[in-house]
């Protein structure tokens, strides 16, 4: 079952334990995420990295969601760069994205991060109320991580 992060990080709060979240990249590393979930009866964030095909491991995510509904999944844009790449995981069914503006000057650092907060806003989402969670990085920096 494809989920938003949220759900996983609010269970695991209340639980009391941590969520694995691998990268994935291609369809044998999705299969074996997949595979871990179910073994373990353990839910887990699949993380993806903007550099590889991103539209390809959504719809290999979209596949095995459907194939093995009892494993507990969400899909994750990990390090999201520019616009248009937050943009394309977006489109193509992301459940959070997480953008790294630490090495910008602080006040373009809160600039983009409040333009991709706007998007996600406007974009909606297929899994609940967007929710922000914002936190301190080095040098006064603000990471965000989109849900």
């Amino acid at each position: 079952m494809l989920i938003g992060i949220d759900r996983i990080l609010n269970e695991a709060k209340k639980g009391r334990y941590g969520v694995a979240a691998p990268d994935a990249y291609n369809s044998p590393s999705v299969q074996g995420c997949f595979q871990a979930a179910l073994h373990l009866k353990a839910p887990l964030i699949i993380s993806c990295l903007g550099t590889t095909n991103m539209e390809e491991t959504a719809e290999v995510v979209k596949f095995y969601a459907k194939e093995h509904p009892e494993a507990v999944v969400a899909l994750h844009l990990d390090h999201g760069g520019p616009f248009e790449e937050i943009m394309r995981a977006l489109r193509c069914g992301y459940s959070s994205v997480m953008i790294d503006r630490s090495k910008l000057v602080f006040e373009e650092n809160v600039r983009e991060v409040r333009e991709v907060v706007k998007l996600r806003m406007l974009w909606g989402s297929p899994w609940r109320q967007s929710s922000v969670m914002l936190e301190r990085a080095q040098n006064m920096k603000l990471r965000v991580t989109v849900v």
